[in-house]
């Protein structure tokens, strides 16, 4: 493996930037504050070749014992396959590697779960995958969403079928945010969308519900689209963090990388 780096359920003060096959990667993961408990995302890149590499986020399901392992189970997973099978085609070794964090976080005997989203690139082609409602963007330079995974949770369902709220029954309003499947279920389902052509300047986002639930799209292809990727990855996660503490936020742990493909130079 040419490099990887792993976060797992650390708190960061500022997102951090890295080179990754040949593009700009922003990294950064923390806890809400006002919680004073751990971290249960985690979050890792690796760089397979010059042409290939995998972007990972695990969220671990909050309200389990041992979401925070979860999640450290998951990449340590990734990291361990992915250093033994680098030669394989990584679209196609993408489900073996999830089904064995699946069996590993079983393995825990603690009930923990975790959501999983990792994008698997290879020369120009690529591949996203996820289970529970951390979110896959992939954008165009100009911001318009090209792809995008689908949310596993109750709510994400409703919105996907346009039920809205004064349609719906009260039990689903009150179990939007459970997920229908996650890692470390019994039968986990999977999404898996691609592969897919990449073009050169293509943007890639994943992140945690901590992200996704307090931004909207608009703000977000705005956001894309407009600034320099430093500038993009400081605005979502500030935009976030400022509406978690509204009546309308939803206070979590927060996650993302942002990948950039317009190869603009590290300072």
């Amino acid at each position: 493996m040419k490099n990887y780096k792993l976060f797992c359920n650390e708190s960061m003060k500022e997102a951090q930037p890295f080179s990754f096959l040949g593009g700009t990667l922003l990294c950064f993961s923390s806890d809400y504050e006002e919680f004073g408990k751990k971290n249960q995302d985690s979050i890792g890149y690796f760089e397979l070749t010059e042409k290939s590499g995998v972007l990972v986020l695990a969220d671990g399901i909050g309200g389990t014992r041992g979401g925070d392992q979860a999640s450290k189970t998951i990449l340590e997973t990734f990291e361990d396959l992915l250093k033994k099978h680098s030669k394989l085609d990584l679209l196609e070794s993408a489900h073996y590697i999830c089904l064995e964090a699946n069996k590993r976080i079983k393995a825990l005997n603690l009930g923990a779960g975790s959501t999983l989203s990792a994008v698997f690139l290879n020369d120009s082609r690529g591949l996203m995958l996820n289970v529970g409602d951390s979110p896959i963007f992939h954008f165009s330079a100009t911001g318009q969403l090209k792809n995008q995974s689908i949310n596993f949770s109750v709510g994400g369902f409703m919105e996907k079928i346009q039920l809205r709220p004064t349609d719906s029954p009260k039990r689903l309003i009150e179990e939007s945010n459970h997920l229908i499947t996650y890692l470390g279920a019994e039968v986990p389902s999977f999404f898996i969308q691609g592969p897919f052509d990449i073009n050169p300047r293509d943007i890639f986002l994943l992140c945690s519900d901590g992200i996704s639930e307090n931004i909207s799209h608009n703000f977000l292809s705005k956001t894309i689209s407009e600034n320099e990727i430093e500038a993009k990855g400081k605005k979502i996660i500030e935009e976030a963090k400022k509406y978690m503490r509204t009546d309308q936020g939803s206070p979590d742990d927060h996650s993302l990388l942002l990948l950039d493909f317009s190869k603009l130079e590290l300072k």
